[in-house]
């Protein structure tokens, strides 16, 4: 079976984790949360579903999310260089983003994989299992949500919006320079 199929894995010290537990549901910050848990998570999944929407002939390794990751920690130091963008950031419902120093992918956003799963469980995003021709599994946006995704996207700031384009940009030179 593959890594799509639902059954749990070992995580961090042998710890059976399930596709709906990630890495992140241990993770501290001592940021203060504007939002709870629960909101953020569902911000987490808008975020991540306008990013892969800008990118869309980009998958994301389903094992190594080190691009995506990245791309984010990018999007997150140039929201605390521009300050004229967090408020517009926040009305707009996107999420704070945290993060912990990870060996894997260096700085690792949390949320970020359980709301991938997310995604996957709404239906927005497919997880392909690996074939014999490609033997990584990829999460994969299905194109029937893209349109949709844009039109919110349309729906942003224009200073959001551009923020999110830089992001999925990064995205896809780092998925690139990763496969």
């Amino acid at each position: 079976m593959g890594l799509c199929d639902g059954r749990p894995r070992r995580g961090i010290g042998g710890v059976e984790v399930t596709k709906f537990v990630g890495i992140e549901s241990g993770c501290h910050s001592s940021l203060i949360r504007p939002t709870s848990y629960i909101e953020n998570m569902s911000r987490m999944s808008f975020l991540l579903e306008l990013i892969l929407a800008c990118a869309p002939d980009t998958a994301l390794d389903a094992r190594d999310h080190w691009p995506l990751h990245q791309a984010l920690h990018d999007l997150d130091q140039w929201l605390q260089r521009e300050l004229s963008i967090q408020s517009a950031w926040n009305d707009a419902g996107l999420p704070a983003l945290r993060f912990v120093k990870d060996p894997d992918v260096g700085w690792r956003a949390n949320g970020v994989t359980r709301a991938l799963w997310d995604l996957v469980t709404a239906g927005k995003l497919l997880c392909k299992d690996a074939t014999e021709s490609d033997e990584t599994a990829r999460f994969v946006l299905i194109a029937d949500a893209r349109a949709d995704i844009r039109r919110k996207l349309m729906h942003l700031p224009p200073s959001c919006a551009a923020a999110l384009q830089r992001t999925a940009h990064r995205f896809a030179q780092n998925a690139t320079i990763a496969s």
